[in-house]
């Protein structure tokens, strides 16, 4: 049975956390992202997902650029595997998988192309991950999650202990960057991998995007061999970045 259902009091997505464009979905998106809305069609559409702050955590679905006035459908808010609070991002891999930062619970968890929960990283939430774990599932507020489609590997940012972790389709751990302070990346945002292979990397702290060299296997380059922006703190000129997600 489909885990989603609609909100009560639907609203317009307005100032969404995180929006994907997913062309792997076409011609036929899943049934739970188009009942009532775009059924069928075969236009580029989006995904938002904003994090929701009382019982629903809104999605909705995009043609272009301008959101559609249609009925959200939602996850509904908890801790239970199938439930979320406060996502803050979304990947999706080439069988339509969606994975979800699900970063009130400390965890990332899968639904199928159809809305079916599969897995959660951590079934059950913890506050805060040891230091002892660092190569394992365990997370911490992770915000940011990417599909790396050059190694079908789900990358994590782990915002709370500074980490970068790879999982593979079926939640489980491959790899685990350095600590953030040898990488300058403290609290990263989001994660992920360009098409020259680079692993690219929102280091918040830092006011900064770094790109590192990362093998498939997960060894890392302590040394970015790309650094967008100066690091001034609050900075509005050239070559500075601020606030990034």
């Amino acid at each position: 049975m489909n885990p989603l259902s609609e909100c009560t009091t639907p609203r317009k997505l307005t100032a969404p956390i995180s929006r994907h464009f997913l062309p792997v979905l076409q011609p036929e998106p899943p049934a739970w992202l188009t009942t009532g809305l775009i059924k069928g069609s075969r236009l580029p559409f989006a995904l938002y997902l904003l994090s929701g702050t009382t019982d629903c955590s809104f999605v909705s679905l995009a043609v272009s650029e301008a959101p559609l006035a249609a009925t959200a459908l939602s996850w509904s808010f908890g801790s239970a595997t199938g439930q979320l609070n406060s996502p803050r991002d979304i990947a999706i891999d080439g069988a339509g998988n969606i994975y979800v930062a699900d970063a009130g619970n400390n965890r990332v968890q899968k639904f199928s192309s159809a809305g079916t929960f599969v897995w959660a990283s951590q079934s059950t939430p913890t506050s805060k991950c040891k230091s002892t774990q660092a190569n394992s599932t365990c997370l911490n507020a992770a915000i940011g999650v990417t599909w790396d489609a050059v190694n079908n590997v789900l990358l994590v940012a782990d915002t709370g202990d500074s980490l970068l972790k790879a999982f593979d389709a079926n939640g489980n751990w491959l790899w685990t960057s350095p600590a953030g302070a040898s990488l300058g990346v403290i609290n990263p945002r989001d994660v992920t991998r360009g098409p020259g292979g680079l692993i690219w990397v929102s280091a918040y702290e830092e006011n900064q995007i770094k790109a590192f060299s990362v093998t498939s296997a997960g060894v890392w380059s302590t040394q970015p061999t790309v650094v967008l922006g100066d690091g001034a703190k609050g900075g509005h000129g050239v070559n500075q970045l601020t606030v990034l997600y």
